[in-house]
């Protein structure tokens, strides 16, 4: 047998069985998940909309397009460095240097710097196995004594096996920049380019 409803969300008649009379409220899902959100949001968005965290100590950064203050949790301290997704996003627009290396402008065309640096030294273009590693870690170390060129099995291997800087080599067969003695030409198309 079937008793006649009306919707509390979109007013409509509807027709249940006798047994779900008592329970049911909606005509369709649909109206249960319209009237589900609205109290849904009335509940999560206030506490959502707090300038704090939940587990708040008293931590807060500076972002690094704005400058504004903002607060995060201690264990988010050193890895976010923006307030918003807006200032990542503008931030990326005026800095984007195709990831953390530094690049440099050759004929037009901007290509990693350490690759560049490597290319000139040997003379030749690297192959398409050769990596150029920073042995200290720090990729915007670009000096001829930081920098050596390996495989990239190998490298892959050695970070894989060692996540901290500087990593040991040794093991390894590499070409390290420093050991080439650079000759005039060499000197001069560093200097064009703004690289020593």
């Amino acid at each position: 047998m079937q008793v006649k409803k009306i919707c509390i969300e979109c007013s409509s008649e509807y027709s249940v069985p006798k047994y779900r009379a008592e329970i049911t409220k909606y005509c369709s899902r649909k109206c249960l998940a319209k009237n589900r959100v609205h109290i849904l949001h009335a509940i999560t968005v206030p506490k959502m909309k707090g300038v704090k965290p939940i587990n708040f100590k008293g931590v807060s950064e500076k972002c690094l397009q704005c400058g504004s203050d903002f607060y995060l949790s201690p264990s988010r301290l050193g890895h976010k460095k923006f307030c918003g997704s807006s200032c990542y996003a503008q931030y990326q627009k005026i800095n984007f240097d195709g990831g953390e290396y530094k690049r440099v402008n050759k004929s037009g065309v901007r290509f990693s710097t350490h690759r560049v640096i490597a290319e000139i030294i040997l003379g030749r273009p690297l192959d398409l196995v050769e990596i150029v590693h920073h042995i200290d870690g720090k990729k915007f170390n670009n000096s001829i004594d930081n920098l050596l060129i390996m495989n990239k099995k190998d490298h892959a291997i050695m970070h894989l096996k060692c996540k901290i800087h500087p990593a040991n080599f040794e093991s390894y067969p590499t070409i390290l920049l420093s050991s080439f003695l650079l000759s005039e030409q060499q000197k001069e198309q560093l200097q064009l380019l703004g690289l020593v």
